[in-house]
């Protein structure tokens, strides 16, 4: 394989890992899906994917300016592009994951969220209980004393 001597090949590689790192690492990632395209908001960019043909990525600034789009068609022969479809479909994977890892960090703090205020409600609800006993004793002691 040759393409480890080639200074291209290097450099997108680079970019990638980069990338894979940016993705595993952002504290927010939003999902949007725009007609074949799916994009990921992260936390200083964005990922915009077209996952029909011609597959290919774009990655731009949260202003918007593109800073790298890398055309990911699989084409069989051209060993590059063969790189660069997985390269594709590893990213992809990593940004989808990513986002069902958030979705489920929400849906569980939901769930503890409810599950707290359901015993804070026992917990009044009980504290109410045990003063209206306690008024009720009160009560009777000041009615035995009359």
């Amino acid at each position: 394989m040759f393409l480890i001597f080639n200074k291209q090949f290097r450099t997108e590689q680079k970019i990638i890992n980069e990338l894979m790192k940016k993705v595993k690492n952002t504290k927010k990632v939003i999902k949007s899906l725009i007609g074949n395209s799916e994009k990921y908001e992260l936390d200083t960019l964005d990922i915009t994917f077209n996952v029909t043909k011609p597959q290919k990525f774009v990655v731009a600034d949260k202003t918007g300016e593109e800073i790298v789009s890398m055309d990911c068609e699989f084409q069989d022969g051209n060993e590059i592009q063969c790189v660069r479809f997985n390269w594709f479909s590893e990213l992809l994977k990593a940004a989808r994951e990513r986002e069902q890892k958030e979705i489920y960090g929400r849906v569980k703090e939901e769930q503890i969220m409810a599950a707290r205020r359901a015993l804070e409600a026992a917990v009044k609800a009980q504290k109410e209980k045990e003063a209206i006993e306690a008024a009720m004793c009160n009560s009777l002691k000041r009615i035995k004393k009359l």
